[in-house]
């Protein structure tokens, strides 16, 4: 294209010089050949000299701005197309394209920079279905990401962490980790695996609500291995470490619970072989000793293999309509005699028309069992025990109520957990295994209700739970 243009302009030059010099000779003509005339004065050939020229040139220049013209069409406007073009490519609108016909320089670039948009186009749409991959990947996972780079500014954050921290990527991103998630620790393990540059993990405890993170980190390395920044990891094992912990205490006080029972069984058995069975009266004491231990051992073991089949939901629930009138009255004759010996009082508030409740008679049983059993324990001599029901929308609420020792306000959160007894001392002294509330609990579950305790110390305790109505 270039050498078309330089031979273009040079013929120009060559076409202008000629005209001026034809139309020279024409002016002077009359003098070259006429010898009369050769004294004409000076002013006239000066100015036929004048007109000639100003003639010449005003042809030359017109001719030069029609060709001019042409070369413009054919060099100029090409070039407006592509930068146009090129102008809506950067803007992102790659549905344009150069349409130059000419077979030359021109059409070669044309063609060029076509052919380098549909590449460019077809990058970038490979690209946009990555990075929609990528982001899609980053929403599913499980655990919380978050990339900073080797000055320890944020560059990524995932849905995950962002709840995690209660924080916005679009706020946060650009940002110091420090200035985003306050934590010495998290800033310090970031900053030395920045210096390290190696895969590391650490477990870290974040106040106020002592929420475990264990933070897996990885160096983020271009094709020279250098280190660019970090990415980390971020998983929640609170709720892990609370089982691990729940596990260990529960293996731990199994084993008290067993080893207890089984410690003074094998001591009296001992004493008994020793002699003390030829004694009457002491061989029917530790025999009752034994007996009652006997029977805590077996009600432990019930209360395990009952606790686990409704934990692990292997229960199979019978369901059918229970209407709570009867069904309390039978409950409240297996406790005639205890309630005779401590001389508490018992009475029932439950509408004769109350509806019935939907719900496995057996564990249902076992529910009423349970709290009746530790009323009768905890409350004094004397006192009261009372069951009252009442309609509460599509439920019922029941409310297991006493006048006993009550329970402190700092155990009430705990009270349902396996194994927990406000006094520990009290309660294996009377007999219980620690698992009765427990048990309570997820039967309520499984039913499709739900139970709390309200309680004061000294005054007494309301175990409240709903079952769902009958229809």
């Amino acid at each position: 294209m270039q050498k078309k243009l330089l031979k273009t302009l040079i013929l120009l030059t060559i076409i202008s010089v000629g005209i001026t010099a034809i139309f020279l000779f024409i002016g002077l003509k009359d003098y070259c050949f006429k010898s009369v005339r050769a004294y004409i004065s000076y002013n006239v050939i000066f100015f036929k000299m004048l007109r000639s020229l100003m003639t010449a040139a005003l042809f030359s220049g017109v001719l030069a701005l029609f060709l001019w013209g042409r070369i413009s069409e054919r060099i100029f406007f090409p070039l407006k197309e592509m930068i146009r073009v090129t102008k809506a490519y950067a803007n992102g609108n790659f549905a344009e394209s150069i349409h130059v016909n000419y077979p030359d320089e021109l059409g070669d670039l044309g063609e060029t920079i076509n052919f380098m948009a549909s590449r460019l186009q077809k990058s970038m749409h490979e690209l946009d279905e990555r990075a929609t991959r990528m982001e899609s990947i980053l929403r599913g996972m499980v655990d919380g990401i978050l990339a900073v780079d080797n000055a320890g500014r944020i560059m990524l954050v995932n849905p995950v962490a962002e709840k995690m921290f209660n924080i916005r990527a679009p706020d946060v991103t650009g940002r110091y980790l420090i200035e985003v998630i306050r934590n010495y620790e998290l800033n310090e393990f970031i900053k030395a695996s920045l210096k390290r540059g190696i895969v590391s993990f650490k477990e870290l405890i974040f106040l106020p609500d002592e929420q475990i993170l264990r933070v897996h980190v990885s160096p983020i390395e271009d094709f020279s291995g250098k280190t660019l920044g970090i990415v980390a990891v971020i998983r929640d094992i609170t709720e892990l470490r609370r089982l691990e912990k729940v596990r260990s205490d529960f293996v731990a006080n199994v084993s008290h619970e067993l080893r207890t029972p089984l410690t003074s069984i094998k001591g009296f058995v001992e004493t008994l072989l020793d002699g003390a069975y030829k004694d009457p009266n002491l061989s029917k004491r530790f025999l009752s000793i034994i007996d009652f231990e006997t029977g805590r051992l077996n009600r432990l073991i019930n209360d395990l293999l009952d606790l686990s089949q409704l934990e692990t939901n292997q229960i199979k629930l019978q369901i059918e309509t229970v209407k709570l009138p009867e069904f309390v009255d039978e409950i409240i004759a297996i406790f005639d005699a205890r309630l005779g010996e401590k001389s508490l009082s018992f009475s029932t508030y439950i509408p004769d028309d109350l509806p019935g409740v939907k719900a496995d008679p057996d564990w249902l049983r076992q529910v009423f069992i349970n709290l009746v059993d530790n009323a009768v324990k905890y409350t004094p001599p004397r006192g009261k025990i009372w069951i009252e029901a009442e309609e509460k929308g599509d439920f019922v609420e029941i409310r297991v109520c006493d006048t006993g020792i009550g329970i402190p306000g700092q155990d009430i959160s705990r009270i349902f957990e396996r194994f927990y007894r406000v006094d520990k001392a009290r309660s294996r002294q009377l007999g219980g295994t620690g698992l009765g509330l427990s048990i309570v609990k997820h039967i309520i579950k499984s039913l499709g209700g739900e139970i709390k305790v309200e309680s004061k110390v000294g005054k007494g305790s309301k175990f409240i739970f709903l079952l769902k109505k009958a229809d």
